[in-house]
């Protein structure tokens, strides 16, 4: 950055960038009129900014008005504020910068998160996917804008997997609460995403072996059917080498065998093996069936 507007420009930047945050803390408080004011006096103070700094933290400013718009329900503002920072980004790129990939990334994890707000599911997912195929493997479909291809996907590998495990994490997310859904429930996860993607990331770092893992165990479920599910459930479940900070595919996995429970209520045998997993220890996830048909 201070390639790009020297250090005085960065300390400038700085400044208005902690001022619009403090806009998204009041966002995130639901003080959207007090929100709507002092974004406004932090637009006022970009535009006396020099040129180069004015420019990155234009990048600042538009991720802070899509809080602002998300929280008012104006999801097409939202998205558009969002994605007018797309072009200005890219060009910072190819001037050195390549850690702004992983911010324009990070504002297609956004989007996404508008659209299910929004209900439009078919285009969230489709861009879900199309995201995460651009992560793990720099091939660019239908990504809003063209111009993907000035820094490679691994010019910051940190950077690259913290994003990968941030879309994972959505799509984990997502699928819990559509796992009852008559449309987007879990043979749509499996025909759209865990199969192609089960052919195509290659595991060779930590955290794709876990995500890859958990994939394998989902997708079990549809290819090989529900006791093969729950064996490479428990699997997962038990597995020490997994970190807390994948809890959340094990909180997925967990959900997915509610669901099932729910949809079998009088399976004894089923029963018998749903208990057989609850009863096993995994930290503080340990579940309790007869919980879990209360909740």
């Amino acid at each position: 950055m201070q390639t790009h507007a020297g250090p005085e420009g960065l300390e400038q930047i700085r400044q208005v960038s902690r001022n619009y945050f403090t806009g998204v803390e009041l966002c995130r408080a639901n003080k959207l009129p007090l929100a709507h004011a002092h974004l406004q006096h932090c637009d006022a103070q970009l535009a006396q900014l020099p040129a180069a700094a004015r420019a990155l933290a234009t990048l600042t400013r538009n991720g802070a008005w899509s809080n602002y718009y998300y929280k008012a329900q104006d999801g097409d503002q939202a998205i558009e504020v969002l994605r007018e920072g797309f072009g200005l980004s890219a060009e910072i790129e190819r001037q050195g910068c390549p850690a702004f990939l992983y911010w324009r990334i990070g504002h297609l994890f956004n989007i996404v998160t508008v659209l299910f707000r929004s209900q439009e599911y078919e285009a969230g997912y489709r861009l879900l996917k199309n995201a995460l195929i651009f992560v793990h493997s720099g091939q660019t479909t239908d990504l809003l804008t063209e111009d993907w291809n000035g820094v490679p996907i691994d010019s910051v590998p940190v950077l690259q997997e913290n994003c990968l495990n941030q879309l994972f994490g959505q799509l984990a997310l997502q699928n819990m609460l559509h796992m009852s859904h008559s449309r987007y429930g879990d043979a749509f996860y499996h025909a759209f995403f865990f199969w192609q993607l089960l052919l195509d990331m290659e595991a060779e770092t930590y955290n794709r072996t876990v995500i890859y893992n958990w994939m394998y165990a989902k997708a079990s479920y549809a290819e090989q059917g529900i006791h093969a599910f729950l064996e490479n459930t428990h699997e997962f479940l038990t597995d020490t080498a997994i970190t807390r900070e994948y809890d959340l595919f094990k909180v997925n996995l967990l959900a997915q065998v509610k669901w099932l429970v729910l949809q079998q209520p009088h399976n004894t045998q089923l029963a018998e093996r749903i208990q057989l997993l609850s009863d096993t220890a995994y930290g503080d996830l340990k579940f309790n069936l007869h919980k879990l048909k209360q909740t």
